[in-house]
């Protein structure tokens, strides 16, 4: 893409209050310095929806978003078949049909001459030009036109079902997908959306070994015909134009090889901590912990409660240019620009590089900010202290149930109580709830929503979102996630109880005392503001998380 035409994106988002001024002067800076094109900034910074409606507003199009729940345009299935749908996916375009029943040519790229000549073939009488996200069109194309129904034996269709599989996978968000051989020798094929497992059609029966030796053959460090032993492996593929690495487990199962796959898309990096749902009191003592020259900011929670998008949230806050940033990481997830990344490596014996080595020498490198993927062990959680007082920040994670909770995890791993006291400065305890998608109605809680708000220590709700389900979010009723959480900073009265080694009670004691609040109620200002349900609350937070 020209630099004209990057520059023409970044005045447009500006005139379409899609960013402010300065904003948009950052994206030209960081890109004039980092070589990352303007666009692909920002596309990060801005939605893509949004993005696209602007553009379509500038040139005088339509524009179609398929997870709006008010739709002016409509996918008409006989007008669809009316088309070859090789040709409809290999243009990333579909037509529509408006409320008076005249179709419009909806195309990712309006300025696709070719399609667009399709189009007015087909339908002589086109009443128009609307643009829709690719991605959006892709996945619907291959959903509502199911490809391979009676086709499973066609060539290349194996291939093109692996294909699909990535294309609608990052199309619809998922961070995983899931390949499992049932007793019956068929296959199941899952994504995992918003924290939860969706299955999509598998229609290539008898070719279920076909499709996992193809997918296990993108990864060069596999061997797609040994299915006897445990193997992993990485490959990236093009979705829009962009690349995006995946990450590929094969366990071996006695009904065939199970496969996982990690989706590790750039854009996820892309996220900073104003955009992920935190109040914004939170983000304020989030981005002053990260301006500070020492100290360590600990983000906990289970597994699958966004650690790490909070951690490179974080590092983005951080100015990378101006400051040495250093991290040791299991697996290195992301490249980050202008950051130092260390991978440990523990399958070398006496050689094995671990979180405490690479730690031990990160600190003689003369590093500003540290990261660590996570303290496992006494020997790094105690070095990882010894740096905060030293003149770094460090973040990191580690595995507590609530925020004050976290101190006492790391004197159980081994860090003296005095040195845990001195070195924590916040601590970010978190988790994630599923955001309602449009179709979601406000509604007075039913007596079980009553009964588990109670427990929860919530009273004077009235009304409640509760999510329906439509085509836009594929039924589920719900489109995203947003972060709840229990931010701690690390007072005077709260070090004292940690040095001297108090009981769990007073600990968290002394956290209320300092302010500190627990994430049921975080929790239900989401609740209040209509973006998540009770029912995502409950699953989320327990009272016993809640301590208190």
């Amino acid at each position: 893409m020209s630099k004209d035409i990057e520059n023409a994106l970044a005045v447009l988002s500006v005139e379409r209050k899609l960013l402010p001024p300065a904003a948009a002067l950052r994206l030209i800076s960081e890109s004039r310095t980092s070589g990352k094109p303007l666009v692909q900034l920002i596309q990060a910074a801005v939605t893509e929806t949004d993005l696209l409606r602007a553009i379509a507003a500038e040139m005088g199009y339509l524009f179609f978003d398929m997870h709006a729940r008010e739709q002016d345009l409509a996918i008409d299935e006989d007008v669809l078949r009316k088309c070859d749908a090789k040709i409809l996916a290999e243009h990333s375009a579909i037509p529509l049909v408006d409320k008076q029943g005249r179709v419009v040519a909806a195309m990712a790229n309006p300025l696709d001459v070719d399609i667009a000549g399709y189009f007015r073939q087909k339908f002589p009488d086109l009443a128009g030009i609307a643009i829709v996200p690719k991605n959006q069109v892709q996945s619907r194309l291959l959903y509502l036109a199911n490809d391979f129904e009676g086709n499973a034996n066609a060539p290349g269709v194996v291939l093109e079902y692996v294909d699909y599989i990535f294309q609608r996978a990052v199309g619809e968000g998922a961070s995983d997908i899931h390949l499992r051989f049932l007793h019956d020798g068929s296959l199941m094929v899952r994504l995992r959306v918003d924290g939860v497992l969706r299955q999509i059609p598998f229609p290539l029966r008898g070719r279920e070994i076909e499709v996992t030796s193809a997918l296990m053959a993108r990864c060069p460090s596999m061997d797609s015909s040994n299915t006897r032993e445990p193997q992993d492996g990485t490959f990236s593929f093009q979705v829009a134009g962009r690349s995006v690495d995946a990450r590929v487990g094969m366990l071996p199962q006695i009904s065939g090889p199970n496969l996982t796959v990690r989706i590790l898309d750039p854009l996820t990096l892309q996220k900073r901590v104003v955009d992920m749902g935190f109040d914004p009191s939170h983000v304020e003592q989030m981005r002053r912990a990260v301006a500070a020259p020492q100290g360590c900011v600990l983000v906990v929670g289970p597994t699958g409660s966004g650690k790490t998008t909070t951690l490179y949230a974080l590092l983005r806050e951080v100015d990378a240019v101006g400051r040495n940033v250093l991290t040791v990481e299991d697996p290195v997830e992301y490249r980050l620009p202008y950051v130092g990344q260390t991978q440990i490596r523990a399958d070398l014996g006496d050689r094995s590089l671990t979180f405490v080595k690479a730690l031990r020498s990160i600190v003689r490198q003369d590093p500003d900010v540290i990261l660590v993927g996570e303290i496992r062990d006494p020997e790094t959680a105690k070095v990882a202290m010894e740096a905060s007082i030293t003149g770094h920040l460090v973040l990191t994670t580690v595995h507590a149930s609530s925020a004050p909770l976290a101190y006492m995890r790391l004197t159980e791993l081994g860090a003296p109580a005095f040195l845990v006291a001195d070195a924590v400065s916040l601590v970010v305890s978190q988790r994630l709830v599923r955001k309602v998608h449009e179709c979601a109605n406000m509604a007075t809680p039913t007596p079980d929503e009553l009964e588990i708000l109670r427990k929860l220590g919530v009273t004077g709700i009235t009304q409640v979102p509760r999510s329906t389900g439509c085509v836009g979010c594929a039924g589920q009723g719900y489109r995203g996630r947003l972060a709840i959480a229990e931010i701690l900073p690390t007072t005077q009265e709260l070090k004292e109880a940690i040095a001297t080694g108090k009981s769990r009670d007073k600990i968290i004691e002394a956290a209320k005392k300092s302010g500190w609040r627990p994430m049921a109620y975080d929790a239900v200002r989401l609740l209040k503001a209509g973006q998540t349900t009770v029912s995502e609350i409950a699953r989320a937070v327990s009272a016993e998380d809640d301590d208190g």
